[in-house]
């Protein structure tokens, strides 16, 4: 619509929104696509698919970003330069959980899916390359099991998670698998840095986006050092 409520185009999928639309500069919509998998994760925002249309309505480019380890959810990005940050859950096993240092009482469904970052490149018409990614699950801090290598004390890192913490938002609830429920992705061009929101840890995180896939594996690198 325009400033005056003028119906100006109108769009169609036969997809739900997957909980974010963005119009972009090159004129097309980019829209997130619920997709209805039962045999996958399941929570709020979910979404796991992608689709640009033309101003005529035609899907001119798709893309699939689900399965049963990782599902896209809630928002994405469109940068500058024409990729595609996604905002995404990743499955961590209980072991896996419990070997981070999780506290077990803590795993009410006996798994997590935290959160985790990648930037597509869109290619073709139905594909794109993963080419660059970001993984909570590589900074984590813990103050529950002193045999492992991620122990210490939480306030001495604060560019860390306490994977024990479950914060204001989770409704009383001891650690369901949706733990963080990260809402949105946001991207800073002047300072190349990311932003994600988490409904049930009440926090906002600024992500350096300027270092590499390797780098943002580990505790340094980019602008930030």
């Amino acid at each position: 619509i325009n400033n005056c409520g003028d119906v100006i185009n109108k769009w169609s999928s036969n997809y739900q929104t997957g909980g974010a639309i963005y119009f972009v500069d090159d004129g097309s919509l980019l829209r997130t696509n619920r997709v209805n998998n039962s045999s996958v994760f399941q929570g709020g925002g979910i979404g796991g698919a992608f689709e640009k249309l033309d101003w005529d309505g035609n899907v001119i480019w798709s893309y699939a970003y689900n399965s049963s380890t990782y599902h896209h959810h809630h928002d994405i990005e469109p940068l500058p330069n024409g990729n595609i940050l996604i905002l995404a859950w990743e499955l961590k096993t209980a072991e896996e959980a419990i070997a981070q240092g999780r506290d077990p009482d803590l795993l009410e469904d006996n798994e997590l899916w935290p959160e985790h970052i990648v930037e597509i490149e869109p290619v073709g018409i139905s594909d794109a390359n993963i080419v660059w990614e970001w993984h909570f699950w590589d900074h984590l801090v813990q103050d529950f099991d002193s045999e492992l290598a991620n122990y210490g004390i939480i306030s001495d890192y604060p560019e860390l998670i306490n994977i024990n913490y479950t914060g204001p938002g989770q409704n009383n609830s001891g650690g369901p698998a949706d733990w963080m429920h990260g809402n949105a992705i946001d991207y800073n061009q002047e300072l190349d840095q990311i932003i994600i929101s988490s409904k049930r840890l009440s926090e906002f995180w600024i992500i350096d986006h300027s270092t590499t896939s390797e780098e943002a594996a580990s505790h340094s690198g980019g602008n930030s050092g």
